[in-house]
């Protein structure tokens, strides 16, 4: 994984963005708190979570795992069913077939620990287009954008109004490590309200975890994870190494995935802010993860040995874990789910492969040469089921059409962002789609597919696919 791989190496030299995310309309609160956490009161919230001294308290130096050299033993591949996901059984490690029956007596929530001061409320006497970006519309998109500078890295939080066509930062905050992937999710623990929060994961092992209607939050307001200290005999806590993905269940709302260099998928219990089952099962660092949406019992996860594995979470613990195995030509880079067909998926490798696959099946159902170089991300749109996007570090983002025999491409273009490191669609319109790159002075922009003519002939006019061999001579580059 190429953001991964040297990162210390190049950080002199770049100014990139590993991660988009776009939040649906309506979510956010109309105006944000401008800084309501208390540092102190955050101390003590830590410690009723993960039942120990805030990791705030740890020294680096002080950490070690010299009682966790153990390495992971692969448990043996049970296959899942072929022929359809299995149903639930007696054996669900994470209580997946009756979380919905349970009442929740989480005492604490993540709204607890917010407090409002007197200055934190926007002033009547600001300037008054100021107060008006300042308010979060209904009709805005919150885009959340990863950046990763020479000194320092950040969360950007972008304002998005399809309606009035306008882009800007709403506000940002400084990360205390280089952010590689961000999750969006709205599990407010103990609360019967949604929330408005994102996980973040990078060059460290801890997941910190904020409130997006906080404008400039002091502290996380929790974090998954906690160092180890030989001097204060703690033991840690979560990943021992980088987190690369991230993947929040819409379905069981407690549960949060995370994929680490460490070799490990950790499944999370937002309700304690503690690991739940840890996946071992893996040779080579996991780089990629996503919970199907219909059977969220299920994840997929993609690693640097060249495997998929699709693990059913209701029969998978510490000790042995199922799954179902694909084994690829070159590492995997991202895995993805599409929405339109619960049991497919389509896999991007560091050869530029693209695959997709039947979930029930042994083989792919199709294999094509899609990029040069190291796929990246991909999209699918809700309302036009053969469309395909892709992006590679080679600079290009392609559209493809497909169904389960073939995929053919329809639009190939050179970004203007640099090498494409992530994508990802509006909600409320797929024909939107966010992109992050790693060009020094414009590496992320939004852009509507419906824009490029070869796009809209085919998807929307039903005209035939016409010879893209040399598109991207023809087409200018991506506004």
């Amino acid at each position: 994984m190429e953001i991964a791989d040297d990162f210390e190496d190049q950080l002199s030299e770049i100014n990139f963005v590993p991660c988009v995310k776009f939040v649906k309309r309506g979510i956010a609160s109309a105006k944000n708190i401008a800084d309501g956490i208390k540092p102190n009161a955050n101390q003590q919230v830590f410690q009723e979570l993960v039942g120990g001294p805030s990791t705030n308290n740890i020294d680096e130096d002080d950490e070690s795992d010299s009682n966790e050299e153990g390495e992971h033993q692969n448990s043996a591949n049970n296959d899942i069913d072929e022929e359809e996901l299995p149903s639930a059984n007696h054996n669900d490690e994470f209580n997946f077939n009756d979380y919905d029956k349970e009442q929740s007596e989480a005492v604490l929530k993540i709204s607890d620990v917010v407090e409002v001061g007197e200055n934190d409320q926007l002033s009547d006497e600001d300037n008054d287009s100021e107060v008006e970006d300042d308010i979060i519309k209904p009709t805005d998109n919150l885009v959340l954008v990863g950046r990763v500078e020479t000194d320092c890295s950040s969360l950007e939080v972008y304002i998005f109004n399809e309606e009035e066509n306008s882009l800007y930062v709403h506000h940002d905050f400084l990360l205390p490590f280089h952010i590689l992937c961000v999750e969006w999710f709205s599990y407010d623990v103990g609360s019967d309200k949604s929330g408005n929060l994102c996980a973040i994961g990078g060059m460290e092992p801890i997941i910190h975890i904020y409130d997006l209607d906080i404008h400039q939050p002091l502290e996380p307001v929790v974090m998954l994870g906690r160092k180890s200290s030989k001097k204060k005999n703690i033991k840690r806590i979560g990943h021992k190494n980088a987190v690369l993905d991230l993947a929040w269940n819409s379905n069981y709302q407690h549960i949060m995935a995370s994929a680490s260099v460490d070799q490990t998928v950790i499944l999370w219990d937002l309700e304690n802010a503690s690991p739940s089952t840890i996946l071992k099962d893996f040779a080579e660092k996991v780089q990629t993860i996503e919970f199907n949406a219909v059977e969220a019992e299920y994840l997929l996860t993609g690693c640097s040995d060249n495997t998929i594995k699709l693990f059913d979470c209701r029969q998978s613990s510490n000790e042995k874990a199922q799954y179902k195995q694909w084994i690829v030509e070159g590492e995997v880079e991202k895995v993805k789910w599409n929405p339109n067909e619960k049991y497919h998926f389509v896999v991007g490798t560091n050869s530029g492969k693209i695959m997709y696959f039947d979930s029930r099946a042994s083989d792919p159902l199709w294999t094509i040469d899609a990029h040069e170089q190291e796929v990246t991300d991909f999209t699918f749109n809700s309302k036009v089921p053969s469309l395909l996007t892709s992006s590679s570090v080679d600079n290009y983002l392609k559209v493809w059409k497909f169904d389960e025999t073939s995929c053919n491409l329809v639009y190939n273009q050179h970004c203007k962002v640099g090498k494409v490191h992530s994508l990802h669609e509006c909600p409320e319109n797929n024909w939107i789609i966010g992109i992050g790159g790693d060009k020094r002075k414009k590496n992320f922009n939004v852009i509507n597919l419906t824009d490029y003519d070869d796009v809209k002939n085919v998807f929307i006019n039903g005209e035939p696919i016409r010879n893209v061999a040399k598109m991207d001579e023809d087409n200018e580059d991506l506004d």
